[in-house]
């Protein structure tokens, strides 16, 4: 078998998996059209799911409860009922929990991808089953199988089934085909068990890998699944758009579809893999040129518990946090919702948080502050007190009652968790989210897992301000940067002493040697140093990692602050030697005749390097970003 057909992967997906949960709780409505709103009525709340039933009068998901009433009169609306003032989605976590609990009687080989998505990896269960010979009379209900077999008539997709059936009607073959017919078997009778045990119906997508099982589920909903044989993944791929693939629905799709005009994944497998290589590097191109074709090699993790406990709020309008009555209000609120979610996580999973993260918007921007922590106990008032103290940080106001600039979104979550009594990380969770003194003079600690600094992501039109207020504050912030990178040098004990220079001469400017190239792969080195060290002996889930919209390279999450970082390095020292470069260029002007500096510009449009006495003086008046990593 070769690498595209060596596993059997199943994707199960739950119908309108919220509102299944409203239909149990509620038979009566079972079989008409219905809906879940957020707890908000406002013009009846935004839906969150929508039934088969009332999505055939045109009700989507994301309307207002009153608009998809316009649509269709008889719609049923659930609402999500609300806990400290926000939704509470337990009932919805526990009916979760208990269809996970039946689909692991019949596989360990579970990857929980969303509250209601399970990827199971079938590889094992159906080889044991062909070597048994076990299955003999394969008979589907609800099933489907992707791809053009029956010569009589292809519109009908049982006649369909049936012939690939017989084309495959020696089990004892090896074959993919084979192997994919034992593995639905399994997942139908998963399916049926959920059904009968529960009430759910679900939908399922049989294939090679996680990639082309998610593709397929979709195919035929609801209550169906949807099988895919080898020689009809090119068939299917040259239909999908490309957005539809996970990683390719940011701004690397938008890229491949704006750009270089692909609209489906067909489009892209007909492009070069070398071409795709110059275009978006050696593991970029490769992995396009691999998912384009259908080969996608990413496990099934056995995961059945979420990465992360987290609870958050949205504030729009009125309704932001603009005093200090409020924030102290929804820090409480939240952490008492994170206290119960952990207890109830350890009594079920017996593990325990090692993360500890606080996330606010507001009008400057993002920010994120992140620490390790040791406690086995955790109680909503340790959070609270730890949240608030971290928040003051972003409070400018000088009124003690005002909260200002406004949070629009407020959250605090836990992750990387370790089984209960195995957690000793650092000395104390008091290190949590640093003070502002501390991000001025930030730890130096070699052993220190976490970045504590925040993520602020500043628009690059601040750089214009022109008002001196405004330059007299950026000279201070580039200060306390300076201060931060002296002491995260000395940290990281980077041993040469050449300059840092990321600085790009602009076209008008003289060429520089290639230094500044040197220089930004140092850069590159002392930040991505942790990084590296990390990575070597740890192996990360993709849940783990983020898309940095600066450079497009994913970063383990945790790691985002010291990333943003160093675009905060690149952006300084740009600013500087953009400023310094104008008025060197500016006074040397002024001090050469008119016709030297003709002939100056000539050389350079020519591509020629000039080593006048002009240049040299261009050239070391430049500034780096080695007046912030300089040794003392």
């Amino acid at each position: 078998m070769n690498r595209l057909n060596d596993r059997i992967i199943c994707l199960i997906d739950m119908d309108c998996f919220y509102v299944q949960v409203e239909e149990i709780e509620q038979p009566e409505y079972r079989g008409k059209p219905c809906g879940v709103s957020q707890y908000n009525p406002y013009k009846g709340g935004g839906l969150i799911a929508v039934n088969y039933e009332a999505r055939k009068f045109g009700v989507k998901r994301g309307m207002r409860g009153e608009e998809a009433k316009k649509l269709c009169p008889d719609f049923n609306i659930f609402y999500v009922k609300e806990k400290r003032g926000k939704a509470d989605l337990t009932k919805y976590r526990e009916a979760s929990q208990k269809i996970f609990e039946i689909i692991l009687k019949h596989c360990d080989k579970v990857e929980k991808a969303s509250i209601d998505e399970a990827y199971l990896d079938l590889t094992d269960l159906v080889m044991d089953k062909f070597r048994n010979q076990s299955i003999n009379n394969v008979k589907f209900s609800d099933s489907f199988v992707y791809g053009s077999f029956s010569l009589e008539n292809q519109a009908d997709p049982g006649k369909n089934l049936e012939a690939w059936l017989d084309i495959n009607s020696d089990l004892s073959r090896e074959c993919s085909d084979v192997y994919l017919i034992i593995g639905a078997c399994i997942v139908q009778e998963i399916r049926q068990d959920i059904r009968e045990t529960l009430g759910y119906h679900c939908s399922a997508g049989i294939a090679q890998n996680k990639t082309l099982a998610k593709l397929c589920a979709g195919l035929n909903k609801p209550n169906k699944q949807t099988i895919l044989p080898a020689n009809s993944v090119e068939p299917l791929l040259a239909t999908i758009p490309i957005n539809k693939i996970k990683n390719l629905g940011g701004k690397l799709g938008a890229i491949l579809h704006e750009q270089m005009q692909l609209n489906t994944v067909g489009d892209l497998a007909r492009q070069s893999v070398n071409d795709l290589i110059k275009s978006f590097g050696e593991k970029t191109g490769n992995w396009l040129n691999q998912i384009s074709h259908g080969i996608d090699l990413e496990p099934v993790l056995s995961r059945q518990a979420a990465k992360s406990i987290g609870c958050s709020k949205n504030f729009r309008g009125k309704l932001v946090l603009n005093s200090r009555i409020k924030v102290e209000h929804w820090v409480k609120q939240l952490c008492d919702e994170l206290e119960e979610r952990l207890e109830l996580d350890r009594r079920n999973n017996n593990r325990d948080p090692t993360l500890l993260v606080l996330h606010v918007t507001n009008e400057a921007g993002t920010f994120s502050k992140s620490t390790q922590i040791n406690t086995s106990r955790y109680t909503a008032s340790f959070f609270v007190s730890l949240a608030l103290e971290a928040l003051n940080v972003y409070n400018k106001s000088k009124n003690k009652d005002e909260w200002y600039p406004a949070i629009y979104t407020l959250g605090i979550s836990a992750g990387k968790f370790v089984e209960t009594g195995k957690n000793k990380t650092l000395n104390s969770i008091e290190k949590f989210l640093c003070s502002k003194s501390e991000i001025e003079h930030p730890t130096t600690s070699e052993e220190k897992d976490l970045n504590e600094n925040l993520i602020l992501n500043e628009e690059s039109e601040s750089s214009n301000a022109a008002a001196s207020s405004d330059s007299s504050e950026k000279s201070n912030r580039k200060t306390d940067i300076r201060s931060m990178f002296l002491n995260q040098k000395e940290k990281s004990k980077v041993e040469d002493d050449s300059d840092l220079d990321v600085q790009e001469i602009d076209e008008d400017n003289f060429l520089i040697e290639e230094k500044t190239q040197k220089s930004k792969e140092k850069i590159d080195e002392f930040f991505g140093k942790f990084s590296q060290q990390k990575s070597a002996d740890t192996k990360y889930d993709e849940i783990d990692f983020v898309l940095c919209d600066k450079c497009n390279k994913k970063i383990l999450c945790w790691e985002m602050p010291e990333h943003e970082d160093f675009h905060f390095a690149q952006q300084i020292s740009k600013e500087e030697n953009q400023t310094s470069t104008i008025q060197n260029k500016k006074r040397m002007a002024e001090q050469t005749p008119t016709k030297d500096l003709d002939q100056i510009r000539r050389a350079n449009k020519n591509g020629k390097k000039l080593k006048t006495e002009l240049g040299e003086a261009l050239k070391s008046s430049v500034n780096s970003i080695d007046s912030y990593f300089k040794k003392k």
